[in-house]
């Protein structure tokens, strides 16, 4: 759904972090997701996103990579959305 409020389709995000559509797919349809995101500086120009893949083998108990995301604006609007959540607690 957030997919189509922003005028993405999941090819083009797939296509946008160099995944497969199956995996925006699982991500929409199991709302279970293992990896984890770092978010530097955020509300700044050097805002950095970075991805920390996890095994899906140990249920994500362990994190294998680390990899900086390009563009990670597109996160801008989720991080906003996650910081503002009453029922959400960061800490």
């Amino acid at each position: 759904m957030y997919l189509r409020e922003k005028g993405l389709t999941q090819t083009s995000l797939a296509g946008k972090f160099g995944i497969s559509n199956k995996a925006v797919s699982k991500w929409e349809s199991v709302n279970k997701v293992h990896d984890r995101y770092i978010v530097l500086d955020y509300g700044t120009k050097t805002m950095k996103v970075y991805h920390c893949g996890a095994s899906s083998k140990d249920a994500g108990k362990k994190i294998t990579t680390i990899t900086e995301i390009k563009g990670g604006d597109v996160y801008r609007d989720i991080i906003k959305s996650l910081l503002t959540n009453p029922l959400l607690t960061l800490n």
